[in-house]
């Protein structure tokens, strides 16, 4: 496949994950609620698959450990997360959400699933779930290229 910037995977799924997380942003906001939209991704994270380590959360997020340290430190400054010790590693924190972060979250997906459905608006569920399995298979090559 021969590079061409106006078609670039890179650029449209960075552009669509932009646009997908000022509109969440945005509608948080319009309802009062102070939260970025990683902090959102990380709630999601931590609500969907329990507790994780900084270095998973890093890793899911493509952030470095002092940018997921500093989001850490404000969603637990607002009581939505606490940190563990692990009991496998003294070294390393487990991050898991708090009664009041489960409850944000029940409360926050709503505006979730109206950014997605007004993104995905007309487009049949079967092509969004075409390119979500080729998203899904374009990112597996690249970590096996990683190894």
């Amino acid at each position: 496949m021969n590079y061409d910037f106006d078609k670039s995977i890179g650029k449209l799924t960075q552009q669509v994950s932009k646009k997908i997380g000022k509109n969440l942003e945005k509608r948080f906001e319009e309802n009062g609620i102070s939260l970025k939209a990683a902090d959102w991704s990380i709630i999601s994270m931590l609500y969907k698959h329990g507790k994780r380590n900084q270095r998973d959360i890093s890793d899911f997020m493509a952030f470095d450990k002092v940018r997921i340290k500093r989001i850490i430190d404000r969603l637990e400054n607002n009581k939505l997360v606490i940190r563990e010790e692990s009991e496998t590693d003294k070294r390393f924190n487990n991050i898991k959400l708090t009664a009041q972060g489960k409850k944000m979250y029940k409360q926050l997906v709503k505006f979730a699933e109206e950014v997605i459905s007004t993104a995905t608006n007309s487009i049949p569920d079967t092509d969004i779930n075409k390119c979500l399995d080729v998203l899904e298979l374009i990112k597996e090559n690249l970590i096996l290229e990683d190894k």
